[in-house]
């Protein structure tokens, strides 16, 4: 299969955690983006990855960030080293409910993460069953010519 367009947006919006033009990952997976599809990150010597292994690692990242917040285990630097703004909320707040705001601001970020990766592992299971369409598909939202992997 080809990587599509809203194949490359999908990963785009895993990766930004935000929309790309509008569409968020919901609605970029009803338009037929598949998260297993491996996209190229050209500066990143040429890795490969899909949608779904970023977001995974993402939040497989942020929940060990978490953990190891909770059991007091991170020096300061190393919290304010963290690639995301919200992690280094106990080193930077001045107050402890400016603390707890940035806390949850996280958590919130966290769980949003989670539920796209629930999103993802729902579609990837409906790809793995794909298979070329042996007939002309047409509705008011898609058209499947004959030979297209569809889910």
């Amino acid at each position: 299969r080809e990587i599509l367009p809203q194949d490359r947006e999908l990963y785009w919006a895993v990766n930004r955690g935000s929309d790309v033009d509008g569409k968020d990952v919901g609605q970029l997976l009803c338009d037929g983006a598949n998260p297993t599809v491996p996209i190229r990150i050209p500066w990143k010597s040429d890795t490969e990855r899909s949608a779904i292994s970023f977001a995974k690692a993402l939040v497989e990242s942020w929940t060990n960030f978490q953990d190891q917040l909770q059991k007091r285990q991170l020096c300061p630097h190393q919290a304010r080293d963290w690639d995301s703004v919200h992690c280094s909320f106990l080193y930077v707040c001045s107050s402890e409910e400016e603390a707890e705001e940035f806390a949850q601001m996280f958590l919130e970020d966290l769980e949003m993460k989670k539920h796209v990766v629930a999103l993802l592992t729902a579609a990837e299971s409906v790809w793995a069953n794909a298979r070329p369409s042996t007939r002309t598909l047409c509705s008011d939202n898609f058209l499947y010519g004959r030979g297209v992997i569809c889910p």
